[in-house]
């Protein structure tokens, strides 16, 4: 889509929004489908993301479009957070054991998610993920000490190469990880 198609379309949206009386439901399903977006990595392009979110404040209210807003803000406070721990870890890289991993930290209350303490889960965090959980809290700490970390796996995915009689390359969720790492404690028969 190129940026005069993507002006267009972005135009006929405001206008037809303007239209609407029930704004609250138009703006609540655009906070969670850009939620998923930006934590999915899905979105066309950050430019675009807050071209939609300035055209809707003329017609939404700003409560709404600051929460938006400050959706995108998050997302890029995260990637420098991610990329400040990498580098920490490859310069310490004690423990070539964890797996390599990514982490987003989001704001609660700013986000359309739901944040659950890590104990009160249901699903339990598999076994090689829960050193590469307190890796990334302890350096959390280091950087923001009195904050609270919450986790919510229901969001997190991973990349995984299975074996088995071919490889593949997999994307999946945490409940799907827990899943298959069962069968990979199993002894062979």
């Amino acid at each position: 889509v190129g940026e005069e198609e993507a002006d267009r379309v972005l135009s006929l949206v405001v206008t037809t929004l303007r239209y609407l009386l029930d704004k609250d439901v138009f703006q609540s399903h655009y906070a969670k489908l850009l939620a998923k977006r930006l934590v999915n990595d899905t979105s066309t392009s950050q430019q675009s993301e807050e071209a939609m979110i300035q055209a809707l404040k003329a017609t939404c209210t700003p409560d709404s479009t600051s929460r938006l807003s400050r959706m995108l803000t998050d997302k890029s406070l995260s990637e420098d957070l991610d990329l400040q721990y990498q580098t920490e870890r490859a310069r310490i890289n004690d423990n070539p054991s964890v797996p390599p991993h990514r982490v987003m930290v989001l704001t609660s209350g700013t986000w359309p998610y739901v944040l659950n303490p890590l104990e009160s889960q249901s699903l339990a965090i598999p076994q090689p993920l829960e050193a590469c959980v307190d890796m990334f809290e302890e350096f959390y700490k280091t950087r923001y000490s009195g904050r609270r970390l919450g986790w919510n796996l229901e969001l997190s995915r991973a990349e995984v190469r299975c074996c088995l009689n071919k490889t593949y390359d997999m994307t999946m969720t945490t409940g799907q990880l827990a899943a298959l790492l069962v069968f990979q404690v199993c002894p062979k028969h």
